[in-house]
This record gives structure tokens, C-alpha cells and sequence, in this order.
């Protein structure tokens, strides 16, 4: 398990409650599940610790919700974890969000002898129609966690005292390289900005990498995704499809994806659900809809816990969504790392914005 400095740095990024982590952790090992407890028990990453955090918090809200523990922990005992804790967070946070929820169901059948199931059913107050919701994973693509692997080396090198170090790159392009005195005067520049400048976390540290180029091929991925699991949501009630926002890419992307994807009469729209967080000392947490209209148009609505959410729609619109990104904390030698987006896992819990994209960028390296 992280030491209980790494926990109170958690809780001072996240807001989540120090015992409230620490409860998560033994909450998921006492579930006795191997593959869980290996990405996200006691001897999981900052990110796993974290992601037991949001994945008890999903359960609990399900659960008031009418859903069977026991069946959502079946779930998680599947050898790919992650694809099973992006259906519990996301349905998790739907459930949260709609104050009106009567009953979720799970795993509901798409017809007689079909062999395909609906991953869950929602039932509103006031809401004839039932509404099946399936839930996708649309993490890195190949590409992407392949740009972070890359990158990764350089970020980890750069190692500001203090503030936020962004470099700017194509996704296709392939780091340079810096020698002694260049990243040390980058680390410089990063500090000495953020000399007047304390996030309420804490006196962090970060360096990121903002890939440009990757709009299109997103919005594709999510298209095509949509049109290729549609069979899985049946005309006899309202269906939806559900994505964990777990690249951060802009919100407004949805509205193209769904104007792009060929969607049948009964189907609403389509769903974003995810967290993140903007170094304010809480993990905000995103639920977006996007409707289709009567006239063909698509309609965005979405709900944003947290203390105001403005600022935090304005980053991530302004911001590319596949940034590579190492956190570091104080340590007694100089800043540690504490939290790394380097490619290594295909999806992330949350999103990490330390700083959004300028409105203009100088120079791409």
C-alpha cells in the first residue's frame, strides 16, 4: 500500500477523505479478487488507489439504486478489469446524477434466445419509456499510448521544482533530444512562472506533452464504436450508448460523433460520464448527454459537480485530449512522482488537467 504521506497527497488532489482511501483499498481486498486486487489493491499505483476509491463510490450508488452488489462483484471477477470498472463508474455516475432513478437492472437480455445482453436498464420517475444503456471503454487507441511511451523519457527528465512544464507536439512526432542545460532551463522557466502561484493541492509539480492531431481520429473511434454495438440495443425501449470520458478530449466532440454515426430512431444519443482533476483539491466529476433533437441536430446537455464549473469546461474545451502527463510531489531529496500517464495502462480512471492549452500556441516541437 502507498505510505500515508503519498495518501494525504491523494486526498489533497482528489478531496476524497484520507480513511475514506484507505478504506477502498481494503474494501477491494477483502472482495479476494486477484485480478482486482492486482490493479487496484494494496499493492497498486497512485491511479489504483484512487481508482478503488471511484469504483466503491460507483457501487454504493448503484446499490441505492436497487442493483445487486453480489452481481456488480461477478462483474469485476472477468479477466479484463478495466472494461469492467468503466461499466460500474459510468452507470455509477448516471445514477448519481439523475436524481429521478426508480431501478437499475443488469445484464438485460436483447431478446429471446438472442445470447446478448444490454449491460444496464434504467427505469426514470414520471418516464414511461425504459431506457437500456450500454457502456463502452473508449480509451488510448494504439497510436495514442504509443505517442505516451514515447514521450515519456523526455517528461520524466524535466523535473521542475515547482509549476507546469507543457511541450506541444504532432502525434506523430518523435521526441527530441534535449540535453542537461536545455531541460534544466525549461524546468527553470516552469518554476519561475509559477513563482506567484499556488494551487490549492499543494505546491505540485508537473510536466506534460500535448499531442495535436488526434480530433479527427476520435471522433471517428467513437463513431464507429456507436454503429458497431448498436445491435446490442433493441427497438423495444430508448437506448443509449455510454462512453467513460477517460482521455480528456473536448467535450464538444460528442455533438460531431453523434452527427457522424448512423443512428436508428429509437436511439437517444449518446452518453459521456468521467472525472478529473484541475489541481483545485477535488475530483470533479462530468456527466454529458447528447440528444438527438426532432429535427436532426444534436442537443448537449451536461452536469458538472463541483464548485463552478466553468473554468473547468473552458480547459478541456481549450485543451487537446491525449497528454502524457508525470505529477510529482515533494519529496525530502526534491519533487517525486507520484502520478504518470505514460502509456502504460490503455485507459485512465480520470483526467489530469494541471494547466489548460494557451489560446495560442508559439511553437510545436
Amino acid at each position: 500500500m502507498l505510505d500515508l504521506e503519498d495518501i494525504e497527497w491523494l486526498h489533497r488532489l482528489s478531496g476524497y477523505p484520507s480513511d475514506a482511501i484507505l478504506g477502498a483499498i481494503e474494501r477491494v481486498e477483502g472482495w479476494s479478487i486477484p485480478g482486482l486486487s492486482g490493479q487496484l489493491g494494496a499493492q497498486s499505483s497512485a491511479d489504483g488507489h484512487l481508482a478503488a476509491m471511484m469504483l466503491c463510490q460507483a457501487l454504493d450508488w448503484l446499490v441505492s439504486a436497487g442493483v445487486d452488489e453480489s452481481r456488480l462483484l461477478a462483474r469485476l471477477k472477468r479477466p479484463d478489469v478495466w472494461p469492467m470498472w468503466t461499466e460500474i463508474r459510468v452507470a455509477g455516475l448516471i445514477a448519481h446524477f439523475s436524481d429521478d432513478v426508480e431501478h437499475v437492472e443488469l445484464d438485460v437480455p436483447v431478446g429471446p434466445g438472442s445470447g446478448h445482453n444490454t449491460d444496464f436498464r434504467f427505469s426514470f420517475a414520471n418516464d414511461p419509456d425504459l431506457h437500456r444503456i450500454e457502456v463502452k471503454a473508449l480509451g488510448l487507441s494504439a497510436k495514442e499510448r504509443e505517442f505516451c511511451r514515447r514521450w515519456a523519457p523526455i517528461l520524466r527528465a524535466i523535473v521542475p521544482t515547482r509549476g507546469v512544464c507543457i511541450l506541444h507536439a504532432g502525434i506523430d512526432t518523435e521526441p527530441p533530444a534535449l540535453n542537461r542545460r536545455k531541460r534544466r532551463e525549461i524546468a527553470r522557466d516552469a518554476a519561475r512562472n509559477a513563482r506567484h502561484k499556488s494551487p490549492p493541492c499543494g505546491p505540485v509539480s508537473a510536466t506534460v506533452v500535448a499531442a495535436h492531431g488526434t480530433r479527427e481520429q476520435y471522433v471517428s473511434r467513437l463513431s464507429a464504436i456507436v454503429n458497431e454495438h448498436l445491435a446490442q440495443l433493441p427497438d423495444s425501449d430508448v437506448g443509449w450508448m455510454a462512453f467513460h470520458w477517460s482521455n480528456g478530449a473536448p467535450l464538444d466532440l460528442i455533438a460531431q460523433a453523434i452527427s457522424e454515426a448512423a443512428l436508428p430512431e429509437h436511439i437517444a444519443g449518446v452518453m459521456l460520464a468521467g472525472s478529473a482533476i484541475i489541481l483545485d483539491g477535488q475530483m470533479h466529476h462530468f456527466f454529458i448527454a447528447g440528444a438527438k433533437s426532432s429535427d436532426g441536430s444534436v442537443l448537449v446537455q451536461s452536469k458538472i459537480e463541483g464548485f463552478d464549473a466553468s473554468p473547468i469546461v473552458a480547459g478541456f474545451e481549450a485543451s487537446v485530449g491525449v497528454r502524457p502527463t508525470i505529477l510529482r510531489v515533494p519529496g525530502s531529496t526534491g519533487p517525486r512522482e507520484l502520478l504518470a500517464r505514460d502509456g502504460s495502462e490503455p485507459l485512465w480512471p480520470y483526467n489530469i488537467l494541471p494547466s489548460p492549452d494557451p489560446s495560442y500556441i508559439e511553437a510545436m516541437i
